[in-house]
């Protein structure tokens, strides 16, 4: 390290400058001992069981307010109610006002509203006191202790709306100037019975900015990243650091980077530093002796740095020395509402270091937050859910797509089990860690990280739990990281400096598909399994002789295989539309590069040189994971044996596994690690066609795999083929949802709740119509560009969505918690849904939204879906169809139809 100590001083004065405008935003994190929310006015009765600020769950790290209530029936009241009230600074009614929260809730419903003061309209009620009236937001869709952001925008809008109706009921004008908001409201009541929520990050804005004591009256504003300007007076940046950000390169020392970090947990620093991580993200604040241990090893530091004044100024002045750090984070998932606060901080930290680049992770308004930051990352976490992985390609292109042109985008790679998941299957765990095999598969973390790449993200960052620690659940895991950073570390020349977005063309089997790179030292082609149900169980994915016609390559070019194990030269041939390879072994995903630079000094030599050096590595990593893999197999399988569901040639798939990994083993011992690199690849082939081959058997019959909770991973079989048994033993009993058939209401289904959020210049519409699967009508739901003015040519419609969500919630059923229920609807899509990933999304207050149905459409024909549930603890089911793209889609005959045991 060059030094051990930054200008601290400099940097905490630039931030508390940047911070503090005439007007700021109000946040508040529920850090500290005391609740915040009070309880307020209500139609229902109620018990309040607990209320407190709890660790259980966060958001945002440390804390969040629990609160848990038990409400009575309230069947009878026409609008009930329940509410917890929060004190806000008053925030002035005006186009910019905003408020938002985060909420994890047991059930849907929990709903945010604000007061707002007339201070010129006395209470009729009680002349001494202002006018207040309630304005609504958002409710809550999601159950299973999923976190979910409500939001209330609009408020000029809402303000006028209620005057109207304040005149009517007030037989007089209303005069509203000058309105403010003083209290958030949320309303519990959800049903009868018990309801937990956490709350956290609660933000108000406008607000009047506090007035510091001792702070110089100089403002910095916030700056492009390409021409940062001079910092605040008094503030001086930091000295040359080895870190710049040029245009859309990461620079260090002089030299173009790809960086492939991690979210640091608790995985020793040394295996991560031997898997080929050079980065480490912290989610919260970084330890100093974390920091010290990692910069000693040689990692990269990127530290999060909070969007509060005070608490980024705090958490800069924690760094113990400069030139470790790569970039400055300033957050996961930002959306609209947080831009302003995170350019200011970006501001801040910019006006004393000016060359380090400022990095974020962007939810929403790319476009806006990649003309302020400079890495804008995004993530998703598609695993387990029915999102494929050719859909998920295109979301990741979507968001690069909506960033400014020849921005430095970057993506969060899921190497983790997501907390929904955790909460509807709970694996099995015990003090040391999951007492059964979990997922996810080592190829899927493969097919993610490629996928990345392809995209155009010259970083990537594994998303990593704490189980990746786990010696016998993470082992796997770790190994495939390792050797995929073997591999980008290979590719890096071409990645770093490669011209325009990746395009992607076919090749020889549907499924493969193939992103190609150019750059001036070569053309850089990833062929990468697509194939259906990846994201659940990935089939064996290899292929003999793959054959991949690729244009434009320059003349005089030579291809090659490029992996960790050994770089071999491919027979090419010139044929109508390009130049065509054959590759004779692909796996899952491969990298083939055509490039003349041969010289001694050239890529070829480097390659070489590398996997000599790396051979060694690469081929024990290699037998490691398919010695584990085999372990976790071997351990389902027993378990289908006992079940009696264990496929015939299970035993000789098994075999063959082991017969590859004693081979690799041999030629590891006698130095032979290409031989070793390649045959413990072998090894891991029967074990996919096993684990695929099982998943399909006990799927059959089951449309989406997500009727079943337990049937989106080959780990959780053994709970799969208990439900199906309990399904087999069960019949249905009659539906209880009576307005599932929209025969009900006239311009609005009856018993359902039409929910409306975009971002977007698009017009919502939710409507019954005179067509249906049964019955005379259904329910239609349409998303479409806005009507230009009049006189005027419509724009080309828009290629990506960036927060579109039209949506309808069915009335809940009650049913006994643990029963099981089967919920089926018919849908139709009549053209394709455009600009989203997602299409149509019919899901479960179960569930969730994961393991909904998506469809993208064409789907000319009503076809009927069958889910199949455990109800919660709550007691409630209900059901949601959400339209997330341009286009049109119907949903009729929804059913929500209890199991019983019998026939």
């Amino acid at each position: 390290m060059r030094r051990l100590a930054v200008i601290i001083g400099a940097m905490v004065v630039g931030l508390a400058l940047a911070s503090s405008p005439a007007t700021s935003i109000h946040r508040d994190g529920f850090e500290g001992g005391q609740v915040r929310f009070r309880r307020g006015q209500a139609t229902v009765k109620s018990r309040e069981e607990a209320h407190a600020i709890t660790q259980q769950h966060a958001h945002t790290a440390p804390a969040s307010e629990y609160i848990k209530i038990a409400a009575e029936d309230a069947s009878r009241e026409l609008n009930p109610y329940l509410h917890y009230v929060y004190a806000t600074p008053h925030a002035p009614i005006n186009d910019e006002t905003a408020a938002s929260i985060w909420v994890r809730a047991s059930r849907p419903g929990v709903q945010l509203l604000a007061r707002v003061v007339l201070p010129k309209e006395r209470d009729p009620a009680n002349v001494g006191s202002p006018l207040t009236v309630l304005v609504p937001g958002e409710k809550s869709t999601l159950a299973g202790g999923r976190w979910q952001r409500l939001e209330l925008r609009q408020f000029s809008k809402l303000a006028a709306e209620e005057r109207q109706r304040l005149r009517t009921r007030l037989n007089k004008d209303v005069d509203i100037s000058e309105a403010y908001v003083d209290q958030l409201v949320l309303n519990l009541h959800a049903g009868p019975g018990p309801m937990e929520v956490w709350i956290d990050d609660l933000e108000i804005s406008p607000v009047p900015a506090p007035t510091p004591d001792a702070l110089p009256s100089v403002r910095s504003e916030a700056r492009s990243k390409a021409a940062p300007g001079p910092p605040p007076p008094g503030v001086r940046p930091i000295g040359p650091a080895p870190v710049e950000f040029q245009r859309d390169q990461l620079r260090v020392n002089n030299r173009s980077v790809l960086f492939r970090g991690i979210r640091h947990t608790d995985t020793p620093l040394k295996a991560l530093r031997d898997a080929g991580i050079n980065t480490l993200f912290f989610p919260d604040a970084m330890p100093p002796a974390v920091a010290a241990e990692a910069t000693k090893l040689g990692f990269w530091l990127v530290p999060n740095v909070p969007i509060e004044g005070d608490g980024a100024a705090r958490e800069i002045a924690r760094m113990a020395g400069d030139d470790a750090v790569l970039a400055w984070y300033l957050g996961d998932w930002r959306t609209t509402d947080q831009r302003d606060a995170v350019i200011r901080t970006a501001t801040a930290v910019r006006a004393a270091d000016p060359q380090r680049p400022i990095a974020c992770d962007v939810r929403e308004d790319f476009w806006n937050y990649s003309r302020s930051i400079d890495l804008v990352g995004s993530h998703r976490w598609p695993l387990f859910t029915s999102l494929d992985m050719s859909k998920y390609r295109d979301w990741l292109a979507q968001r690069r797509n909506l960033c400014r042109p020849n921005s430095f985008t970057w993506s969060w790679v899921q190497t983790h089990l997501p907390e929904w998941y955790l909460d509807v299957v709970r694996p099995a765990r015990t003090p040391a860690g999951f007492s059964q095999p979990v997922g996810p598969h080592p190829e899927q973390i493969r097919v993610l990280t490629y996928l990345s790449i392809a995209s155009g993200a010259k970083g990537v960052a594994y998303y990593s739990d704490r189980a990746l620690s786990d010696a016998q659940q993470g082992r796997d895991r770790l190994l495939q990281i390792a050797l995929l950073n073997q591999e980008l570390s290979l590719l890096e020349p071409l990645l770093v400096t490669a011209v325009d977005t990746p395009t992607w063309i076919d090749t020889s089997v549907p499924q493969v598909k193939a992103a190609v790179f150019r750059s001036e030292r070569g053309v850089l082609v990833l062929p990468i399994w697509l194939g259906e149900g990846t994201q659940y169980v990935p089939e064996q994915g290899a292929i003999t002789k793959l054959v991949v016609t690729v244009p434009q390559v320059p003349v005089g070019t030579q291809a090659w295989d490029v992996t960790p194990g050994e770089v071999r030269s491919l027979m090419v041939e010139r044929v109508v539309g390009g130049t065509q390879v054959t590759l004779p072994e692909f796996d899952h995903t491969a990298a083939i590069v055509f490039t003349a630079d041969t010289s001694p000094t050239g890529l070829v030599v480097r390659w070489q040189d590398l996997v000599r050096r790396m051979g060694p590595n690469a081929a024990q990593w290699n037998y490691d994971l398919a010695d584990v893999t085999l372990r976790k197999v071997e351990t389902i399988q027993k378990e289908m044996t006992k079940l009696g569901v264990a496929l015939p040639d299970s035993e000789l798939l098994l075999k063959a596994s082991r017969d590859s990994i004693q081979r690799a083993k041999a030629a590891w011992e006698a130095s032979d690690y290409r031989t070793a690199y390649r045959e413990a690849q072998r090894a891991q082939r029967p074990l996919r066609v096993l684990a695929r081959d099982q998943w399909k058997s006990l799927l059959k019959g089951m449309d989406p795999p997500t009727a079943s909770p337990f049937g989106v991973s080959y780990f959780s079989l053994p709970q799969h083929v208990a439900l199906i048994r309990q399904i087999a033993g069960s019949s249905p009993r009659d539906n209880l949802l009576p307005d599932g058939d929209f025969e009900n209401g006239k311009d609005s289904p009856a018993g359902w709740q039409i929910v409306l959020n975009t971002l977007d210049d698009v017009e919502l519409i939710a409507k019954p119509i005179d067509e249906a699967a049964v019955g005379k009508r259904a329910l239609q739901l349409q998303v479409k560009p806005k009507a230009p003015p009049a006189g005027q040519q419509p724009p080309p419609p828009p290629q990506a969505l960036e927060r579109t969500f039209l949506g309808a919630e069915s009335a809940p059923v009650r049913l006994t918690p643990g029963s099981l229920v089967r919920i089926s609807f018919q849908v139709k899509v009549p053209t394709p849904i455009t600009a989203s990933a997602d299409g149509l999304v019919v899901y479960d207050s179960a569930a969730g939204e994961a393991l909904g149905v998506r469809i993208a459409g064409p789907l000319p024909q009503w076809k009927r879906y069958t889910l199949y549930r455990q109800v919660p603890t709550d007691g409630e089911i209900r059901v949601v169809a959400a339209l997330t793209g341009i286009g049109t889609a119907m949903i009729d005959d929804v059913r929500i139809e209890p199991l019983v045991s019998g026939k």
